[in-house]
């Protein structure tokens, strides 16, 4: 809760043909599995409008679990059905939602100064300990309906802010976390213990160390902490300034546990900005307050940004507004269950963003842009942070396209198809929140985003009954060439096409990522029409290898007195499957170690065999054309 709130163009070296466009961007964290990124996307206690949460495409919801208010005179009480009834959780859990309980606020009498519970060191089974007492009466209660829990809200914001909850020392709320951790687990070993959501912003601007540092600098003091890993499973953060803010504060905390050895999820429980200008709830501008309009394009952009910061939940503060503080409407939709426009632009984030694990964000535009693949699908996701319009190309990867606004609503998109220009242009409106109090120049959101939609990334678009194009890398292939790589295995064995059909050294070629295909007219109507170039020869022309005294051949191994080499094993098997001397031509070596590869060399490419797997099997064809091309080696007079 938050209210201070070649003749031949060369194209770039492909990052296997994605992620080559984000290349510079700062690298995430260990990204989230599919199965978490799918519950990504939450709202804040989303019961309070169940129809809208469930078409909202929230996944979990975090629900107020106040202490004073379960157990407001004694250890005794236990009053939870007033805050959520066991009906209404019951009934959430049936829509699917993942429940998240927050506890906190607790009452007078268990507290030495209002804030701090009394006996926080003592043993959880002592029932002096009335915080462990109270945790594992709600963790036990709720076991298998509600097994995370975050312990405290917005612990870092100082004593005597009227927002403040926690009147206690770095140490104090430490032993608040390892009381929880312990109680929770005793109870219910499933349970995930959370750290509670801080602001970053009330200690930044204090000129001191985030209160996550400060607790772990105590946490390394327990010679028990690491074994029991610093007794939380995750960390949560609150952000209400900048979209760009929901990528570099995460990274910021990243850092913290790093320092310490640790790695561990961070969420973002709570995100928005107040709108001002709804006449339900108008405000003053200022105050990193927004437009509706703008507060729906902060939800797109900093959905996009925290996925690319490898958050793994992004939950937005609230449903409905409920209670005003202050006046400030923080509701998805108002009390009167009509939405805002971020509620539409949740929706668009959820449905659009949810599927993929992980994003890379990056500025080589001159824009902010966030990319997301998965399969054969990409998410690019634009928007202008700047307050001057802007112009960008995006090439097209994909044989199917669509654009999104941040209220989902869609724009067929028409695949370019002309060779090396297949761009799309995206006009990017400026950038209007200046409303930071004091920095008329700082835009907290950026202009309208927009989402293009791209499928059937690899795949190819027909030309014609002789041509292909290959969005992926803007070349196409036809003809006799077309012809040839279809026969010995297409994208598989060549990879994708790096050229059109060009003329050098008065031969028509064609470059592959793997290969370089060649045409022999006076050859037309044979098998040898098309034969590949000898591309690893030119490349390997330094490279000394040791001939093997001939042998007699066996069904496992098969001398080529060519050459003085030999293939043996899955090498030659996968020599054999693929086309023998005619695809690979003759050995240039043994097989030999490099790194973690086993390789063999040819004349025509490099077979290496990957301990892991690679896109052959266990057999990858190397990409010798891409290295062909990035070297510029002077071709020879002749090819056989």
């Amino acid at each position: 809760m938050r209210n201070a709130r070649i003749g031949l163009v060369l194209l770039p070296l492909l990052f296997a043909m994605l992620f080559s466009l984000v290349a510079s961007a700062a690298p995430p964290p260990a990204s989230p599995s599919q199965s978490q990124s799918q519950g990504r996307f939450g709202i804040v206690e989303a019961y309070a409008a169940p129809a809208l949460a469930q078409a909202s495409g929230a996944t979990w919801e975090r629900l107020f679990f106040w202490w004073n208010q379960i157990q407001p005179a004694s250890s005794q009480d236990w009053r939870t059905d007033q805050i959520i009834s066991d009906h209404q959780i019951d009934a959430e859990l049936q829509r699917g939602m993942t429940l998240v309980g927050l506890l906190g606020n607790p009452p007078a009498w268990a507290t030495r100064n209002g804030s701090v519970p009394l006996n926080l060191s003592a043993n959880i089974a002592d029932p002096q300990n009335y915080w462990a007492a109270f945790v594992k009466g709600m963790v036990k209660r709720y076991a298998g309906r509600i097994d995370t829990w975050i312990i405290w809200n917005e612990p870092d914001i100082d004593p005597g802010n009227p927002w403040s909850t926690w009147a206690g020392s770095e140490e104090e709320y430490y032993q608040l976390l390892k009381s929880s951790y312990l109680a929770a687990k005793s109870v219910n070993p499933a349970a995930q213990i959370v750290f509670g959501g801080t602001t970053f912003w009330s200690d930044t601007m204090n000129g001191r160390k985030l209160f996550l540092e400060r607790v772990l600098e105590r946490a390394v003091l327990d010679p028990s902490a690491k074994d029991n890993k610093f007794y939380f499973d995750a960390v949560d953060l609150h952000i209400y300034s900048r979209s760009r803010d929901m990528y570099d504060i995460p990274l910021s905390y990243r850092d913290v546990m790093r320092r310490y050895g640790i790695d561990k999820p961070i969420w973002i429980g709570e995100a928005n900005v107040v709108p001002w200008n709804d006449p339900v709830a108008p405000m003053p501008p200022g105050g990193y307050r927004a437009t509706m309009d703008e507060q729906a394009a902060f939800v797109i952009q900093g959905s996009a940004m925290a996925m690319a910061a490898g958050v793994q939940r992004i939950g937005f503060f609230k449903m409905i507004d409920g209670m005003m503080n202050d006046g400030e409407a923080y509701g998805l939709a108002r009390n009167d269950g009509t939405t805002r426009p971020a509620y539409a632009a949740f929706q668009t984030a959820a449905r659009l963003f949810a599927p993929f694990p992980q994003a890379q964000y990056d500025e080589e535009l001159g824009v902010d842009r966030v990319i997301m693949v998965s399969g054969d699908k990409r998410v690019t996701v634009l928007w202008n942070p700047d307050p001057n319009p802007k112009t960008v190309k995006i090439r097209a990867i994909g044989i199917n396209a669509t654009q999104y606004d941040k209220a989902g609503k869609t724009t067929p998109m028409k695949v370019p198809v002309a060779i090396g220009q297949n761009f799309y242009s995206f006009e990017l409106a400026p950038a209007t929140a200046n409303v930071a109090d004091m920095r008329p120049d700082l835009y907290i959101i950026g202009g309208d985003p927009v989402i293009l939609v791209e499928e059937g990334i690899g795949q190819p678009i027909r030309l014609s009954p002789t041509e292909a194009f290959y969005p992926i890398t803007g070349y196409s292939v036809g003809g006799g060439f077309q012809n040839f790589f279809n026969k010995w295995g297409g994208v598989a064995m060549f990879g994708y096409p790096r050229s059109q059909e060009v003329i050098e050294g008065g031969r028509a070629v064609q470059y592959f990522q793997k290969a370089r295909f060649e045409y022999f007219p006076d050859l037309a109507g044979t098998p040898y029409e098309v034969q590949l170039g000898l591309l690893q020869l030119d490349l390997a022309r330094s490279k000394a290898f040791p001939k093997v005294e001939p042998f007699e051949n066996t069904s496992d191994r098969v001398y080529f007195a060519q050459t003085g080499h030999s293939v043996q094993g899955g090498f030659l098997n996968f020599f054999k499957q693929h086309g023998g001397v005619d695809i690979f031509g003759y050995p240039m070596s043994e097989e030999t170690i490099d790194g973690n590869l086993r390789i063999q060399y040819f004349q025509r490419t490099r077979l290496e065999y990957h301990v892991s797997g690679g896109s052959q099997g266990n057999l990858d064809i190397a990409n010798v054309g891409d290295e062909y091309l990035a070297a510029r080696v002077p071709r020879p007079a002749a090819s056989n």
